[in-house]
């Protein structure tokens, strides 16, 4: 997730929704962090299989 703006973002979460037939990919971790400094990202590592949707949808709150 990357912070283009030019202020910090706080409380970041993600969340993913498959579109179609296929299931979510697996995260390796939480998919939510502290801040993001403006200007910055932060990396979210990702699993994907054969059951991976191929198209989804990232909401970020």
């Amino acid at each position: 997730m990357e912070n283009l703006g030019e202020a910090a973002a706080g409380n970041v979460a993600l969340e993913m929704r498959p579109v179609g037939e296929g299931n979510n990919p697996d995260a390796f971790d939480a998919l939510s962090a502290g801040g993001i400094l403006p200007k910055s990202f932060v990396d979210f590592p990702l699993a994907l299989d054969l059951e991976t949707a191929r198209q989804g949808t990232v909401v970020h709150r």
